[in-house]
């Protein structure tokens, strides 16, 4: 991976539609991953919130939501919700992650970083997208019921799984 350390200027969004849309759907909306506690201005239950607006709650939850069940007014409404609170959240968790050196390597093209704001952001350097987003989380606190975790118990689990799944903190 091509990636320059600490720069995270040359990574790009989620690029494509479809996959900004499933990752909404399924990470955005699992009230599970308590985005309220990073996320500024987050309704109280987005998903309910596009199901208002005309989502089918089928098409929206999962660990598969899908764009082609989705009418057209729904597949608005997610992706407007990846602009509004999603993606400015990954790109948080990009920019504090390279300042405080909190990333590591999954594998030749990918890399994973954690964020201030506990979100647990994976980049993929691909022939088609160049360096992008491939996906963006908030890992889920072991032992903690979702309504009594705290941010920094998101921020823990995920800074666990960064030095579980990649070489960040090997030599030093």
């Amino acid at each position: 991976m091509n990636a320059v350390p600490g720069s995270t200027a040359n990574i790009r969004d989620i690029p494509d539609r479809k996959a900004r849309f499933a990752h909404v759907a399924k990470h955005l909306y699992a009230r599970r991953e308590r985005w309220d506690l990073t996320v500024s201005g987050l309704p109280r239950d987005p998903r309910g919130l596009a199901v208002a607006n005309g989502c089918e709650r089928q098409s929206i939850q999962g660990e598969a939501p899908s764009w082609y069940d989705a009418c057209k007014a729904c597949q608005e409404h997610v992706l407007a919700d990846h602009d509004r609170f999603y993606q400015p959240a990954y790109r948080s968790a990009l920019s504090s992650a390279a300042v405080a050196g909190r990333r590591g390597h999954l594998d030749t093209n990918s890399e994973a970083l954690v964020g201030d704001n506990g979100v647990f952001t994976i980049v993929k350097e691909s022939r088609d997208h160049g360096l992008h987003v491939a996906s963006a989380y908030r890992v889920v606190p072991k032992g903690i019921a979702p309504g009594q975790a705290k941010a920094q118990d998101f921020f823990r689990e995920a800074e666990r799984k960064l030095r579980d799944k990649t070489d960040y903190g090997e030599g030093t």
